[in-house]
């Protein structure tokens, strides 16, 4: 039966049998491999649904998982700036794996040579049979966001009810201070790891001041690259000039508030968006 996969949100592909994710190699953004989980971009492939089946894309360079040769065993995954369309389908025996299928044939996407853990071992499609080298795990990338003045991280607080209080917390990597980011028409939403509640305002309006919080709200944000520095995200209300802002200027304490602010050039309205493992 169709996987249950959520279009526009980005996943690390995990082999059931190996435990490597798939890679797109750093050294040619080409080669296809399993490797050791570290989370970065290049790990990291968002699902577009499209008619017929979807595309994976990769995060980091934008390539899409492709073939690089006729659909027969052995035949090479690559990285491709042509967008190939893939079948994902429930796997039999495990509902929560996934088989990758090249769309009319009975080739899969596997990790060769039975699934072998080594980092840098190739992906390939092969013909469907029963071994778990051919299941993956559709995870969705996970991020803790660290605030780059102060070092403390979006965190949503688990004593209030109804609208989450959002503030600043010392790094435990807690599910509630984990996020998962999902593409849609405009922007993105921000969704708690923990109770599924969405990063959104507890205002009517955007003025500054107004509190972040979790909300049941799916709202809409910006996410853009610091001008400054280009590892950093600033989190923006869309057609607007207000930006995500630690307050009290980055205030390192533990349960600052997180508002909306006009932008300035304060690092405290910039932040980083680290990988997080599950728990």
């Amino acid at each position: 039966m169709p996987a249950n996969i959520q279009n526009g949100t980005r996943y690390i592909l995990v082999n059931k049998k190996g435990k490597t994710v798939v890679d797109l190699s750093g050294t040619d953004s080409r080669s296809v491999i399993g490797w050791d989980r570290h989370g970065g971009t290049n790990q990291q492939w968002e699902a577009i649904q499209t008619h017929g089946g979807w595309h994976l894309k990769n995060a980091g360079t934008g390539k899409y998982l492709s073939l690089g040769a006729r659909p027969e065993n052995g035949g090479s995954v690559v990285g491709s700036d042509e967008p190939f369309i893939w079948e994902l389908v429930e796997d039999s025996e495990d509902q929560n794996g996934i088989r990758v299928k090249v769309p009319n044939t009975n080739k899969d996407l596997d990790l060769s040579d039975h699934g072998n853990p080594t980092a840098g071992n190739p992906i390939a499609i092969w013909g469907s049979w029963k071994g778990e080298n051919q299941v993956w795990y559709f995870e969705q990338a996970r991020y803790v966001i660290v605030n780059k003045k102060a070092g403390t991280v979006i965190d949503l607080s688990g004593t209030d009810i109804g609208n989450y209080q959002v503030i600043g917390w010392e790094r435990h990597s807690g599910t509630n201070q984990q996020w998962k980011t999902i593409e849609v028409n405009g922007g993105w939403h921000i969704k708690n790891v923990g109770n599924g509640k969405y990063l959104s305002l507890g205002g009517a309006s955007a003025q500054d001041g107004v509190s972040v919080v979790g909300s049941d709200d799916h709202f809409i944000w910006e996410l853009v690259r610091d001008s400054e520095d280009k590892n950093a995200i600033r989190i923006k209300i869309p057609h607007s000039n207000q930006n995500v802002d630690l307050s009290d200027h980055g205030n390192p304490t533990p349960g600052t508030h997180i508002v909306v602010w006009g932008q300035w050039e304060g690092q405290n309205q910039v932040w980083y968006f680290e990988q997080s493992k599950p728990r």
